[in-house]
């Protein structure tokens, strides 16, 4: 208890976070993986602690967690000065622009941060644009009164994925993928998709496993192998182009010739690998989740897609093309995506580990001053923090308009200081411009099965959020598309 300076907590067998704690189910012994949006309603003391100890008994680590955020502009908003450190426990790949500290992150940020600006954000919005022509004209969609999307999750996954390779990275992929780069007779998509669903049994099993004689450990090696060479080839594909034109401005010339340069500035070709992956994934799965969410939700509460809807009529010319330059612009659909986002955060939680003790205050369950040792693990609780009836009134509903002029900076899903995503304006314009599309054509409604009502349909679709690779998400879920006729 002294290591956890003596705050009440939990004390489970197996911290959440570890390999028994996230494989054996929930129980009065194990938390679960999950436990934080399962408990959502009741934790930290239903909400009277602004931070808790956890404790495991047998198998994990003692750490805090807070669902506060103040706590968590405490310890972002200065992370700098606090010393904080990522936590290096949930690190795959190398050093990157999400994981690593002190002056390697600065080095990566300046190299990355530059390529997320507003010619790349018009870039997303035209090809966000031109994939969903490319989906409708694939899928037949112009000559149907009504679509049925089965796993939204999965199509937001592809679109999502194929949109941050494109504007990010140049990569030619595509909805019927013919261009995609192969290796080994495996497409760059198909292996990104194995990838993603099998980066958390990476994160815990060591590379060997994946070298048995097994087949079917054998295809997830070869999947992590074709990533991998593929990268590769991007880059030095990129590096002869660069040779005939430096001009490039997105995040894979930037890598690149960071790659070439010499000085404080430069970047190892393992950093711009591990960089690289870090965005593709980070800057898909995330915006899939959330969309998917979104997507469902408007299909739900109608009132809010109604207003979606009136509010993007005007947005487009009467050519089709969607007129806006900043996501800003469609006020309310941009909240509707972000309330998503609050209500299942795609990271579900940001961990980082004191270089000293660390002097915290806190509110409940009364005004003090917590000192974290030195050396300890605090996890920002982003599930908990989300649905804080401290913080957001009535925090299980979904209530766009809470969003109404809160500035970009004070996006919390997105973290918070100068560590914050340095893509949330790329995901915030892939976002707008993909639903202004689909809603301008068409009305959009949940599918329930035989007998189930809409209380039911809540617990099962909404209620049964989880993690989908490496980040939170409702799950799959069909949802129905029926042409306007307005």
């Amino acid at each position: 208890m002294k290591a956890v300076s003596y705050v009440p907590g939990l004390r489970p067998l197996f911290s959440p976070t570890s390999l028994f704690g996230a494989i054996f189910p929930s129980s009065r012994w194990n938390l679960g993986y999950n436990w934080t949006w399962t408990q959502r309603e009741t934790s930290y003391f239903n909400h009277s602690h602004d931070i808790i100890s956890m404790v495991p008994i047998l198998s994990g680590k003692a750490c805090f967690y807070t669902c506060s955020v103040e706590v968590l502009k405490q310890l972002l908003g200065r992370e700098s000065k606090t010393n904080l450190a990522r936590s290096q426990d949930f690190t795959l790949v190398g050093d990157n622009v999400a994981s690593a500290n002190g002056d390697m992150w600065k080095r990566h940020r300046r190299i990355v941060a530059p390529a997320f600006n507003k010619k790349t954000s018009i870039l997303v919005r035209d090809e966000s644009a031109k994939l969903y022509d490319e989906v409708a004209q694939e899928k037949g969609w112009h000559e149907k009164d009504t679509v049925v999307i089965s796993s939204m999750y999965d199509f937001m996954l592809k679109y999502a994925l194929i949109i941050v390779a494109r504007c990010a990275f140049g990569l030619p992929m595509s909805w019927n993928s013919p261009s995609e780069p192969t290796v080994q007779g495996m497409q760059l998509g198909e292996a990104i998709s194995i990838v993603t669903k099998t980066i958390v049994p990476r994160l815990f099993f060591p590379t060997w496993t994946f070298k048995l004689p097994i087949k079917s450990l054998r295809h997830v090696d070869t999947a992590w192998d074709t990533f991998t060479r593929i990268v590769k080839e991007s880059i030095q594909q990129r590096k002869d182009a660069l040779s005939i034109d430096d001009s490039t401005t997105d995040v894979l010339g930037r890598l690149v010739q960071s790659s070439e340069a010499e000085g404080k500035y430069s970047l190892s070709e393992n950093e711009v690998v591990a960089d690289i992956f870090t965005i593709l994934f980070a800057g898909h799965e995330t915006t899939a989740s959330v969309l998917t969410a979104t997507m469902i939700c408007l299909a739900l509460y109608k009132e809010e897609q109604f207003k979606a809807y009136e509010e993007i009529k005007n947005a487009f010319s009467k050519d089709g093309t969607l007129n806006i330059d900043d996501p800003s612009e469609l006020p309310h659909l941009q909240a509707c995506f972000q309330e998503c986002g609050r209500l299942y955060p795609a990271a579900n939680f940001l961990a980082r580990e004191t270089a000293e003790d660390l002097p915290i205050k806190v509110t409940r369950p009364k005004e003090a001053t917590i000192v974290v040792p030195k050396g300890s693990q605090i996890i920002l609780d982003l599930v908990s923090i989300h649905h804080n009836p401290h913080v957001f009134e009535n925090p299980e509903m979904f209530c766009p308009s809470r969003w109404y002029g809160v500035s970009e900076h004070d996006l919390s899903m997105f973290g918070f200081g100068p560590r914050a995503c340095v893509g949330r304006k790329f995901a915030h314009m892939e976002a707008v411009t993909f639903l202004a599309h689909i809603l301008r054509e068409w009305e959009l409604d949940i599918v329930l099965i035989e007998g189930e009502s809409i209380c039911k349909y809540k617990q099962r679709v909404l209620g049964s959020a989880g993690m989908e690779g490496t980040a939170f998400s409702i799950g799959s879920a069909p949802v129905k598309l029926k042409k306007r006729i307005d």
